[in-house]
This record gives structure tokens, C-alpha cells and sequence, in this order.
């Protein structure tokens, strides 16, 4: 006995019927994303131009310093807000932690910073370790949120 080949149903089913999304064609998103990161790096260098005097080069390397990230933040308006503080004790030296998050419109993100009592280059007081947690926190978060996410000057251990 010689099976008989079905016919196809007469109505697709309802879930195949579903249009495929319509996305852009590689070839188009990969030349957006191209024109989208050539304006991204030319903010950066008209930022860097026109803040000069919050640059500083070590080693040869220019970095962003908190005055820097302080004026994007002013300039785009970002909100800056402190999520936590804590403070411990990390082989036997005082250690703060600090988590701020900046926010523009519905994005986000969070900077972490820490500082502790056996950090080069720092006057070794309470207030000095805390407000370079601080710093570093907030510089990070703002660096992050508009996509530089770099190593800024007071993370450099030669600042």
C-alpha cells in the first residue's frame, strides 16, 4: 500500500501567519553604528577642546579629571545621586566604599569608587581617603552613563 502524500492544510496555522520583524539589513545597522560612533568620537574631542584645563597627561597619557566630569555632568544634566557609603576595615586599614548612580532621562548607571589608608600619593587623613572614594565613584558613574568608561586622572597612581 502506497502512502498518499497530504495536502497542506488549507489555512496556515495562525502563529506562522506572524510577519517576521522588520529589521534593517545588516549592511545598513553596521554603517549606522559606524556614523553613530564617528559623532560619539567627535564630542569627545570637542569636549576635550573645550576643557582644556581639566586635562592633565601622565606618563604621557591624557586623562579626564573630576572637574572634567563634573562639567559634562552640568552640561548634559545629568543627576548624580550617592546610592551607599560603607566603611571597613581591609587588612588592617580603613577602607570606604562608595556607590553613586547618574541618571539621564531613562538611563542609568553606577560608579563604584574605594580608598584606602595605603594608597600612595594621598595625605593620609579620614577625609582625604573618603572623598577620593568619592571621587572615583562619581567619575565612574558619569564616565560609564555617556560611554567613555576610561581610567580617569585621580585613578592614576601617578595623580
Amino acid at each position: 500500500m502506497d502512502a498518499q502524500p497530504q495536502n497542506p492544510p488549507a489555512t496556515i496555522p495562525r502563529r506562522a501567519q506572524t510577519p517576521a520583524p522588520n529589521y534593517p539589513e545588516i549592511p545598513d545597522r553596521a554603517q549606522a553604528i559606524i556614523e553613530s560612533l564617528a559623532r560619539y568620537e567627535l564630542l569627545q574631542k570637542a569636549l576635550d577642546s573645550a576643557l582644556p584645563e581639566t586635562m592633565v597627561r601622565i606618563e604621557g597619557k591624557s586623562f579626564r579629571t573630576k572637574a572634567y566630569w563634573q562639567a559634562v555632568a552640568l552640561a548634559l544634566g545629568i543627576v548624580v545621586e550617592l546610592e551607599s557609603e560603607t566603611r571597613s576595615e581591609v587588612n588592617g586599614k580603613v577602607c570606604v566604599e562608595v556607590v553613586y548612580r547618574a541618571s539621564l532621562g531613562d538611563r542609568f548607571a553606577q560608579g563604584d569608587g574605594a580608598c584606602d589608608f595605603g594608597e600612595p600619593k594621598i595625605l593620609q587623613t579620614y577625609h582625604n581617603v573618603r572623598s577620593r572614594a568619592h571621587t572615583r565613584a562619581k567619575n565612574r558613574a558619569i564616565s560609564a552613563l555617556i560611554a567613555f568608561g576610561e581610567v580617569t586622572a585621580e585613578e592614576s597612581h601617578q595623580f
